[in-house]
């Protein structure tokens, strides 16, 4: 049996989320095909077409290549930091 309150309790409301996942290297890949494909629509070479996509693949490719030698140096300094910091707190504790 229940009894009657002045105030009213909440009542449990069950909370729904559906996530998005957001990449953003192939949302850069995306855009740079459909330009390059609106880019490579206006000409009537089949050849010529097939030159374009080649040469802009090897493109797209190549900085994604960038991107994988730029994260190995970012790391590598890094490491360089953490070990000098390292050091630098050893050195200090010594005195």
């Amino acid at each position: 049996m229940k009894l009657p309150t002045l105030t009213r309790l909440p009542k449990y409301k069950r909370f729904t989320f559906e996530p998005r996942y957001y990449d953003p290297i192939k949302e850069e890949v995306e855009v740079k095909e459909r330009s390059a494909r609106r880019m490579l629509s206006g000409r009537q070479s089949p050849e010529a077409t097939a030159e374009q996509m080649e040469i802009m693949k090897e493109r797209i490719s190549g900085s994604f290549k960038r991107k994988a030698t730029e994260g190995k140096r970012s790391f590598l300094i890094q490491a360089i930091i953490a070990v000098g910091l390292t050091l630098l707190f050893l050195a200090i504790l010594k005195l």
